[in-house]
């Protein structure tokens, strides 16, 4: 279970994009965007994904609980008497009515409150949402549905594109539209860390699986931005040509989303780092030191780390110089996956404890 679980959120957070990317191109004119071809079998498909992969943090209790009283009275006390159960029941509930939506083809609007309801019931069973009940879910809901807004457009678009017309004046709308759901889900994420984390443990997570896998996610999110920088910059070279067509690093850009989806699907299935008093022995941390780690965590200069962050930069650079100079936009993600690991290697040798 400790790759299917994360398999289920990777396949929930893609469904969710696809289906939030689909509600905002329904009230773009055609005149503003690339011909597509998405399906409504597709879409189905996603509301069936959605609803039954979202039970996985359901279903980690259930299997953590079965061994003591049971399968089927486990079950039962989950999903009806669980704030994780009743989120999966709103889920569910959601996705139905939204395939029923999409069969008999109703307003855009259901639709969209539909997928919005999905969101909120993903949103009810995170772990922001059980610390703080109020404040946890809207920053997680807040930064779930920014994300898959802005990365629902990037996925459709790149990979259901028809016909690559209509560049410029889609690139016109979409680039201030991805950098205002970007701050809005930086802001709400930075909210949610706080309040799962807190700014003053956030060296010392490192030392849990959770905390690893939000430093990879943090620096990869890094990349995302160089790779959304040259899709603006893009938008100035459509105004020059007409034949310039940017899909290749539109997905190049969607597959650095998918990866990031993925980093997340594994946080959610791993204990949040609240009250931390000590490290976790069944880490990453201890196993690339090869010893125990005791805290706290302190972050400071070393020549390694200072080695490989000029590693990352010149990594990072060379995403601009392969644009630049027009190489094919799939070498821009190996340099940028150098510079994930480059960076992630200078933060972790650039610790005590």
């Amino acid at each position: 279970m400790p790759i299917v679980l994360p398999l289920f959120e990777w396949l929930t957070y893609i469904s969710l994009a696809l289906l939030l990317g689909t509600a905002v191109l329904q009230y773009v004119s055609e005149e503003n965007k690339p011909i597509l071809s998405i399906s409504s079998k597709w879409l189905i498909a996603s509301a069936l994904t959605v609803g039954i992969f979202s039970i996985g943090p359901a279903l980690e209790i259930v299997l953590a609980f079965s061994k003591i009283r049971g399968f089927s009275d486990t079950l039962q006390v989950v999903l009806f008497g669980s704030k994780t159960g009743h989120a999966w029941l709103i889920v569910v509930l959601c996705s139905m009515l939204l395939i029923l939506t999409i069969v008999v083809k109703s307003h855009p609007h259901i639709y969209t409150l539909l997928t919005i309801g999905l969101v909120v019931g993903v949103s009810y069973a995170g772990h922001a949402a059980s610390i703080s009940p109020v404040n946890g879910m809207l920053s997680h809901f807040l930064h779930v549905l920014f994300v898959g807004l802005w990365s629902g457009v990037i996925l459709t678009v790149s990979f259901f594109i028809k016909k690559p017309v209509n560049w410029k004046a889609f690139l016109t709308w979409f680039t201030p539209f991805a950098i205002g759901c970007f701050i809005l889900l930086s802001l709400s994420g930075v909210i949610a860390m706080l309040i799962i984390v807190g700014l003053p443990n956030y060296v010392n997570s490192w030392s849990t699986n959770y905390g690893q896998g939000l430093l990879l996610k943090q620096i990869s999110i890094i990349l995302l931005v160089a790779f959304a920088v040259i899709n603006g910059i893009l938008l100035r070279k459509v105004k020059n040509s007409h034949t310039f067509r940017p899909t290749g690093w539109l997905r190049v850009e969607a597959v650095t989303l998918l990866i990031i989806f993925f980093i997340t699907g594994v946080m959610v299935n791993q204990s949040p780092p609240t009250n931390l008093q000590h490290a976790e022995a069944n880490s990453l941390l201890p196993f690339i030191y090869g010893q125990p780690i005791t805290l706290p965590i302190t972050f400071q200069f070393t020549i390694v780390g200072a080695i490989f962050s000029f590693l990352a930069i010149f990594f990072l650079a060379y995403i601009f110089v392969i644009f630049h100079k027009k190489i094919n936009a799939w070498f821009s993600l190996l340099s940028g996956t150098l510079f994930v690991f480059s960076l992630y290697i200078a933060m972790i040798t650039s610790i005590s404890f």
